[in-house]
């Protein structure tokens, strides 16, 4: 398993289509990307979320992905699979820039944060269930959970007002920072690790709603019915 770190895209536009689910629109990629992901078995090669197909969503909102490809397209049988919120840490130039974005009364998908005692994969892990647990209809049984994941969610975001203090660099917009990223020749990548520090990428729930209704029920919901120790903490 290899865990992404945040980082950029060199065909945002292509990724951003990516993203939003183009892919299946060619029949090409779709039998390419579909191929991915059942080798995979709905399965993020990065964090290890595990999702599942379905007649309404045959690729359970997961990403299949050519690292070598500028915007990471999967045109043939070849390529990993990575959950939608990974595939969003790695393309930071799409995901925390309003271009691309469609309808965007959802906002983008997602923001930078100074975040340094956790790595990329493991905000992502924390991400999803926040994600799934806040697009769920309240239930007494999840009713501690979601405050905890709204608590979670609330101090994540509180983080990017705290960029300007760990980045030099950082001038208050996400955009302009991840566009100001990308520019960077691919010689001073390890220059480029440096100045990322403790940069990290934390997704804006209200964007991903639909994928965490469908993660609930594909994933979460059947986690939290067989963990009778959680449930008697949580209660």
């Amino acid at each position: 398993m290899t865990e992404v770190c945040i980082g950029t895209v060199l065909d945002p536009v292509i990724f951003g289509k990516l993203m939003a689910g183009g892919w299946l629109d060619n029949e090409k990629a779709k039998v390419a990307g579909m191929q991915i992901l059942r080798k995979n078995k709905f399965t993020c090669s990065s964090c290890g979320f595990v999702s599942r197909s379905s007649v309404q969503v045959p690729h359970g909102y997961m990403i299949p992905v050519d690292y070598a490809h500028p915007g990471l397209l999967a045109a043939h049988g070849d390529g990993g699979c990575l959950c939608s919120i990974c595939a969003a840490s790695i393309g930071i130039n799409w995901s925390v820039t309003i271009e691309g974005q469609g309808d965007s009364s959802a906002g983008v998908p997602g923001m930078l944060i100074a975040q340094s005692r956790l790595t990329q994969v493991q905000i992502n892990r924390l991400a999803l269930q926040v994600i799934s647990l806040l697009a769920s209809q309240p239930t007494p049984q999840l009713s501690k959970l979601q405050s905890a994941a709204r608590d979670i969610d609330a101090a994540m975001t509180a983080l990017n007002h705290e960029l300007g203090g760990s980045i030099p660099f950082y001038r208050g917009n996400d955009s302009d920072f991840a566009r100001a990223l990308s520019l960077i020749p691919q010689e001073y990548y390890e220059q480029r690790e440096d100045i990322l520090g403790s940069l990290r990428f934390w997704p804006n729930v209200r964007y991903w709603k639909e994928q965490g209704v469908y993660w609930m029920k594909s994933t979460f919901e059947d986690m939290l019915a067989s963990d009778n120790e959680l449930l008697g903490v949580v209660k």
